[in-house]
């Protein structure tokens, strides 16, 4: 399920800032955005967040993005340093870590939503419990799991 979080470019710059956010390449205005870890699902109104893992690293897709009609992108520092070719992307937000970057993100608008929030942990029976809970609060209201 696609996001309902949106951000406009002062919130991103702003939010990022803690993790070495600052503009590395020309900014072009648009209005909101929304955030997109994986190029597969992204839109023409999104704003990219490339993540790396054990076997991946999502900066390898940062060129795809754009031509997927991404208005723009974090990238590491390093990474950007190493691939300076990136710069010709607008709206490109250089971070010290894409991850860190993404959780304070995730975390202003946490704190700026009046959604109501469950956590379910447990060793067995999230899903099943997730499933059931997303069922019953459907039928109250607006749900996103």
């Amino acid at each position: 399920m696609k996001s309902l979080a949106t951000f406009n470019w002062h919130e991103l710059l702003e939010q990022t800032h803690g993790c070495g956010g600052h503009l590395a390449a020309a900014h072009r205005g648009f209005e909101k955005v929304t955030l997109e870890t994986d190029t597969r699902q992204l839109g023409s109104h999104d704003f990219y967040v490339p993540l790396s893992g054990a076997s991946f690293d999502g900066h390898a897709f940062i060129e795809q993005a754009y031509g997927q009609g991404a208005v723009g992108s974090l990238v590491a520092a390093d990474y950007l340093e190493a691939h300076p070719e990136l710069l010709r992307f607008p709206n490109l937000i250089a971070v010290t870590d894409t991850l860190l970057a993404y959780q304070a993100l995730a975390r202003f608008h946490r704190r700026r939503s009046k959604a109501k929030v469950i956590a379910i942990t447990g060793s067995s029976g999230k899903t099943t419990t997730k499933e059931m809970l997303f069922h019953y609060l459907s039928a109250m209201g607006r749900t996103q799991c």
